[in-house]
Parts: structure tokens; C-alpha cells; sequence
């Protein structure tokens, strides 16, 4: 199978369904198969696609209905013999429905969480016309989408998809260097923003420093784009206790620093920082929201709370700060769950029998002979 994988998110960062992206792509290179990426040229998810050693095509899509980006990408899947686009964005969509005319090549997306489909008509009508299926981590996101398609979206198209990890790259490594020493380091990688509850974390953090003493520390992984967070730890009281790192290519070395994991969020569709977490052997404290309990199991490998309640939060995390015995007993338990049931080998076979299953009925559908085993292995 070759696949073409656009995003058009501008931004430094790589989070969601970018690591997606990037993640799938090179397990289907490792199977055998053939991936590209195509995105802003200056692009965090292009920078780091050209570093991974994908085939990429710089590409700029705003609206959706640019013609000249259409021809382009046309041409370009064409050279490649491209046979499936997964996109994130629905003027994506808009732009690979045009350069796939007349080719037999399907059409997805992929979607972390609901996003803008809700208040669009027209993205109600591409997801409606123009696509094979829309691919998400969760059902609590599957059950979102259709609400919100209001009877433009079918049941069948939209497909759960959870995501996988490879569990041996996190077990063993170098931990980050220049860290202050820690009773106990709480990690938080993401995203720093409202919707991931990263002030909800900073108030709470108040509460487990005045009762936990100040041994503990926070480290926050990841950007923030309008919120001044440092601002808001020190007037929270908090700043001397806290660290940021930014945004990092490889969170393995954090995670390693680490002893547990915070996921706040007010919203989420499953957040893979709690695949990357386990497999690192570290408990969860999360939000009981989206598809965050579909990938655990709660009060055996994660304390969950209700999303922004910042006294929850801090009650969960001062209970695994106490308690080094029971951290090491749900990190060594999320490790198993991770290892059994969230490969990214098996994610990456669900994904190419969907994209073959969408071949086939195209082929039905014009008449054709399905495509042999040998072809579909291709």
C-alpha cells in the first residue's frame, strides 16, 4: 500500500494527530509498505517527517478549493503512485478530492477529537460526499462525531482506530539532564493550553505542594500559544516548583525523569501521552472525559477526576506522591496493559484492512476484479 499522509498545521510543535501520522507512517515503512508526508514546508510535522526520512511534499492548503494545489498534488500522487490520502483537516479533503479525480486512491481522515465539524456546513458535506470514512482513537470520539454530523455522517464511516505504541523504545534510555532533584517529578506533556486543563494543573499543584511540603516538582513538556503560564505559576505561588521544558522532539528522556503523569484536560479524545506514559512504567492521574478511560483502567493503572476540578486533582496526585509502593504498582500494570493490547504493529494492520476494505468496494463498485493478495500486499 503507498499512502500519502497531509496535514497543513503550521505550527513547531508535533502533538496528536501529527505523532499519528509520523508514528503510522513508519510502521508501514517498517512493514514493508510505502508512506509520505505532505505539509508546510517550515512546519514542525514537515521538519520532523524530512528528519524521520519520509518522502515529503511541501504544500500550502487554506481554504480548501485551490485549484493550483489540486494540479500539483494530483501530479505529484500521480509520480507516486499514490493509492490512499489521509488527511487531518477538511480542506485537505477538499483539495485531495480534486487531485484524486478519475484515480482509484480513497480518502480519509483522521481526527483526534470533533473539531470544527460541528458549526460547518460545508465540512458536514465533504465528510458526507467526498470521503471514504473519518478514523478516530476513541468511541467516545465516534459517538461526538456522529452526534454532530446530524445525520450527514454514516454510521459505517467512522471507524475507531486506537492508537498504538512500541513499547521497547521507552523501557530503557538516558533521562533528561539539569532537572532539580525530586521527592517526586509529576510530568505533564501536551499542549499548553485551556482545553488540556494546564491551569486547573497549576492550581491543583497549589494544593499538593501545601500538602505535600515542596519536595515534589511539576514539569510541564510542550508550548503554549496565548496563555502566559509561567505568569500564572508565579502568581499561584508556585513558580519555584515548577519546570518547563518546552516543546520536545523526544519526550522519552522526561518521561524517564519522571515518576507519574498528569492528563487534565477538559477535553480529549485519548491523549497518546498515556500509551507513551505506560510504557514508560508511570501511573496516570487524568480527567475522566472523552476516550482518556478507554485507554486505562481506573484505580488500577490511573486515578481519574472530573475535568477542572483542581481539588480532585491535587487529592489524586498527593494520594501517588505519598505512596511510592503504589505508583511503582499501577506504573508496572500500565506497562502490561500497553505491551497486550495497544501495539502499534496490530494498530498498523487495522489500518491497511481498512484502506483495502475501501479498494475493494471501489473495485465493486466499477466493476472490477478485487486486487489479488500479492497486489494488496503492495
Amino acid at each position: 500500500m503507498r499512502v500519502l499522509f497531509l496535514n497543513m498545521n503550521a505550527a513547531v510543535g508535533v502533538y496528536g494527530v501529527e505523532r499519528w501520522m509520523l508514528n503510522m507512517g513508519a510502521e508501514l515503512v517498517r512493514a514493508g509498505h510505502w508512506a509520505a508526508m505532505g505539509g508546510r514546508r517550515q512546519s514542525g510535522f514537515l521538519c520532523q517527517a524530512r528528519a524521520m526520512g519520509f518522502p515529503t511534499l511541501p504544500l500550502r492548503i487554506v481554504a480548501g478549493f485551490e485549484v493550483v494545489a489540486a494540479i500539483r498534488l494530483a501530479a505529484w500522487m500521480r509520480r507516486h503512485g499514490v493509492q490512499a490520502v489521509c488527511a487531518k483537516n477538511y480542506k485537505e479533503v477538499r483539495v485531495a478530492a480534486l487531485a484524486r479525480a478519475g484515480r482509484r486512491c480513497s480518502l480519509w481522515v483522521r481526527r483526534g477529537a470533533l473539531g470544527d465539524l460541528r458549526p460547518s456546513r460545508i465540512n458536514l458535506l465533504t465528510v458526507r460526499h467526498l470521503i471514504d470514512g473519518v478514523l478516530v482513537p476513541s468511541e467516545a470520539v465516534r459517538q461526538d462525531m456522529l452526534r454532530a454530523g446530524g445525520g450527514y455522517l454514516r454510521e459505517q464511516q467512522v471507524v475507531v482506530l486506537r492508537h498504538g505504541i512500541r513499547v521497547e523504545r521507552y523501557a530503557d534510555g538516558p533521562e533528561a539532564q539539569g532537572l532539580p532533584s525530586s521527592r517526586c517529578r509529576v510530568v505533564y506533556v501536551g499542549r499548553l493550553a485551556p482545553i488540556k486543563g494546564t491551569d486547573v494543573l497549576l492550581e491543583a499543584w497549589r494544593i499538593v505542594l501545601q500538602r505535600c511540603g515542596e519536595g515534589p516538582r511539576l514539569l510541564l513538556v510542550g508550548d503554549a500559544s496565548r496563555v502566559d503560564y509561567k505568569a500564572m505559576a508565579s502568581d499561584l505561588g508556585v513558580r519555584r516548583h515548577v519546570d518547563f521544558a518546552g516543546f520536545q522532539d523526544d519526550v522519552r528522556p522526561w518521561l524517564r525523569a519522571s515518576d507519574l503523569v498528569a492528563l487534565p484536560s477538559r477535553s480529549e479524545g485519548s491523549g497518546y501521552v498515556i500509551l507513551e506514559g505506560a510504557a514508560a512504567g508511570l501511573p496516570l492521574v487524568a480527567s475522566r472525559v472523552g476516550g482518556i478511560p478507554e485507554y486505562c483502567r481506573e484505580g488500577e493503572t490511573a486515578l481519574l477526576t472530573e475535568p477542572g476540578n483542581s481539588l480532585a486533582l491535587a487529592e489524586a496526585l498527593a494520594a501517588l506522591i505519598h505512596d511510592p509502593f503504589r505508583r511503582r504498582a499501577m506504573g508496572l500494570a500500565a506497562q502490561r496493559l500497553v505491551a497486550s493490547e495497544y501495539s502499534l504493529a496490530e494498530s498498523a494492520a487495522r489500518f491497511l484492512q481498512t484502506l483495502e476494505a475501501a479498494r475493494f468496494k471501489e473495485n465493486m463498485a466499477f466493476g472490477r476484479q478485487p486486487p489479488s493478495a500479492s497486489h494488496a500486499a503492495s
